[in-house]
């Protein structure tokens, strides 16, 4: 992923605000530069794979998530269908006690002719064959109930090591932000500058991945919006901890060392499931939100995920997943196919299994993948995108 110029001045200035020790100033000699230089390279080496890797591994739990989801609607169906059919059989075993069935002595000894008696006999095996039949829809109804929840289990147990795979890498990463971090803090101040050009100059620098590192790991919580919707504040908003149909329990969320408010704007957010947006948060609570911490399944309001943000600030209108997002926006003929049709608060989609909310200057407030938080970045992939 990369970043504008803003955005690594913005990494430099939060690294430099970390409570470095800057000794004196100094004529940076080229070597100096290129002993920097080729620290930061050894450090981008290490942090651009398991980025790629949660990225990638962000996606995967989102798929997993929306298949569960469709899986659960699958078995909700199918539930419906097999209580009708057991209250269809139901019925027809108390008819049958009342009546105390259909004996072949009955059908002769009721009839009062030999046409009589053959069109007796015709309904009571047509009887006959509706019971049997009743009987074996509920028990294929069954079979496949038995089926969906089997598959569904299978599915949740493959995402619950995922999500385990995926918390070990975020721990990984961290690390070597870390790391990169306590380097970058150990250079001098005049160094640093040197450095902070580079990465504007070339944002696919080692330097810049670096302070993009930094910055996504450790964002400056004390920025504030800059959208022109109002200022008044307001509290409140729930969490939802996990996806529809999903049982997983390590999806639930946990407080962040940084706060987040929730800016009321004009616009209007509605809740239909999966948890509780902010009530017109809108984007300037992506904004305000800027600092929280990436966690699955998580929708607020301290720790989000990437579609759990845009639900917190927007609603539940178009569902949970991204993959429920991009249909809706599709099927509404809201969906944009081109950078250039995007207005500042639409979501935009760098692939199917990521979400941000577009701020213009193709840069976007997202939840970016396990191990970081959330952050101003660039659109660095582009699938689609579309209004809210």
């Amino acid at each position: 992923m990369h970043i504008g110029k803003k955005a690594i001045a913005a990494g430099l200035a939060i690294a430099l605000s970390m409570g470095i020790c800057i000794s004196p100033a100094f004529a940076v000699t080229q070597s100096d530069l290129d002993a920097a230089q080729a620290k930061l390279s050894s450090l981008a080496d290490g942090l651009e794979p398991l980025e790629q890797q949660l990225t990638d591994q962000e996606a995967s739990l989102n798929e997993t998530a929306s298949a569960i989801s469709d899986k659960q609607a699958e078995i909700d169906d199918t539930t419906q269908k097999l209580s009708a059919a057991r209250d269809t059989l139901s019925a027809r075993m108390r008819a049958n006690y009342k009546s105390g069935g259909t004996s072949l002595l009955s059908v002769i000894f009721g009839s009062s002719s030999a046409e009589d008696l053959v069109s007796n006999i015709y309904y009571a095996d047509k009887i006959s064959d509706q019971d049997a039949q009743t009987i074996e829809t509920v028990k294929d109804l069954e079979d496949q109930l038995n089926s969906e929840k089997n598959e569904l289990e299978q599915q949740q147990d493959e995402q619950q090591q995922t999500l385990s795979d995926t918390q070990s890498q975020a721990q990984e990463y961290q690390a070597k932000v870390a790391e990169a971090q306590a380097y970058y803090d150990s250079l001098d101040s005049e160094l640093q500058q040197e450095i902070a050009v580079q990465a504007a100059d070339n944002a696919s620098s080692s330097a810049a991945t670096v302070t993009q590192a930094i910055q996504t790991v450790a964002p400056s919580t004390t920025a504030t919006a800059t959208d022109d919707t109002d200022d008044d504040t307001s509290t409140g908003g729930g969490t939802s901890n996990s996806y529809t149909g999903s049982s997983s329990s390590t999806n639930s969320s946990s407080n962040s060392n940084s706060s987040s408010s929730e800016s009321s704007s004009g616009s209007s957010s509605s809740s239909s499931s999966g948890g509780n947006a902010i009530e017109g948060g809108g984007l300037s609570a992506a904004y305000a939100a800027r600092g929280s911490r990436y966690v699955w399944g998580a929708t607020g309001p301290d720790t989000f995920d990437c579609s759990g943000l845009v639900c917190y600030c927007y609603g539940y209108a178009r569902g949970r997943t991204t993959y429920e997002m991009i249909a809706s926006l599709q099927a509404s003929g809201d969906w944009k196919t081109s950078r250039s049709e995007l207005s500042v608060g639409d979501l935009v989609f760098p692939s199917s299994g990521h979400v941000g909310i577009y701020i213009g200057n193709g840069q976007m407030i997202h939840a970016p993948h396990p191990g970081a938080k959330v952050c101003i970045g660039s659109v660095y992939s582009f699938i689609g995108g579309g209004t809210y």
